[in-house]
This record gives C-alpha cells, structure tokens and sequence, in this order.
C-alpha cells in the first residue's frame, strides 16, 4: 500500500473545490475580472 493513501483523502475535497470553482469562475466570466 502507499504510505501517503490518506493525503488523497486531505487533498480530494480541495483538489475538487478549486476545480470546480476555476471552471465555475472561468463560464461565468471569462477572463472578466
């Protein structure tokens, strides 16, 4: 087993908010800060 699994685990939810947000973002307003 990887010594590290249960950093996936830490980093999923922030892996998945800010791609949700940078595409969130990105379709609402693009590049219109």
């Amino acid at each position: 087993a990887v010594p590290g699994w249960w950093l996936t685990f830490i980093a999923l939810p922030f892996a998945v908010v800010a791609v949700v947000g940078f595409v969130y973002e990105y379709s609402r307003g693009a590049h219109a800060h």
